[in-house]
C-alpha cells in the first residue's frame, strides 16, 4: 500500500518520506481508498509537501517519546512510568483506544528492530530507531515477543471497553508484570 501511495507521489510531484508514506497507509488500516483520501488531503493541507512531523501530527499519532518511555517501562517491570503516560493520554483528551492501537504499531517496529531489521523497514525516523535499539539492548527477543503477545490479546478487551482508559493502564501494567514473572 505505501508502495502504491509512493507511485501516486511521483506521479503528482508529491514530496513525502517513505516514513510519512507507510504511516498513511496505517492510518487508512488497509483499505487504498482510505489511504489515498489520506494522502489527498495532507498533499493539499501541506502544499504538495508532507513532513513526517505533519503525517504524524494529522494522523493523530503520539510523539514518539511517549511510547518508548511507556515500552522501556513495561519491559523494565516498572509501573510509575507507566502511570505517567496514563495520565498524559488523559489530560491530553487523547483517544485511549487509538494510543493503544499506536503503540502496538510502535512495538511492532521495535520487534522488528530487534530481529535486525533495517532501520529504513520501519515507521519511525532514523534517530528514533536508534534510540529504540538502545532501549531494547538489555532485553531479548524473546521478552519483547511475550510483552507483545499480551497486548495483543488485551487488544481486544481495550477496543470494546467503555472505560478505554482503564482497560489501557490495566493491561500496560499487567504488561509490566511478565518481566518480574520470567525472573
Amino acid at each position: 500500500l505505501a508502495q502504491h501511495l509512493r507511485t501516486i507521489c511521483d506521479a503528482e510531484s508529491i514530496e513525502v518520506s517513505d516514513v510519512a508514506l507507510r504511516l498513511i497507509a496505517r492510518a487508512g488500516e488497509g483499505s487504498v481508498r482510505d489511504s489515498v483520501a489520506l494522502l489527498d488531503q495532507m498533499a493539499t493541507f501541506g502544499s504538495g509537501r508532507i513532513s513526517d512531523d505533519d503525517a504524524k501530527r494529522l494522523l493523530g499519532g503520539l510523539d514518539s517519546a511517549i511510547f518508548q518511555k511507556l515500552l522501556s517501562a513495561i519491559l523494565a517491570g516498572e509501573h510509575a512510568p507507566i502511570l505517567e503516560v496514563v495520565a498524559e493520554i488523559e489530560s491530553s483528551g487523547w483517544d485511549p483506544h487509538n494510543v493503544y492501537s499506536q503503540f502496538l504499531g510502535f512495538s511492532r517496529d521495535a520487534l522488528h528492530l530487534i530481529l535486525g531489521a533495517s532501520v529504513e523497514s520501519v515507521e519511525l525516523p532514523e534517530e528514533e530507531c536508534r534510540t529504540l535499539q538502545e532501549i531494547l539492548k538489555p532485553y531479548g527477543y524473546e521478552a519483547l515477543l511475550q510483552v507483545i503477545q499480551l497486548l495483543i490479546s488485551s487488544e481486544g478487551m481495550v477496543r470494546r471497553s467503555e472505560m478505554g482508559l482503564l482497560a489501557l493502564e490495566i493491561a500496560w501494567l499487567r504488561a509490566a508484570e511478565l518481566p518480574k514473572v520470567q525472573k
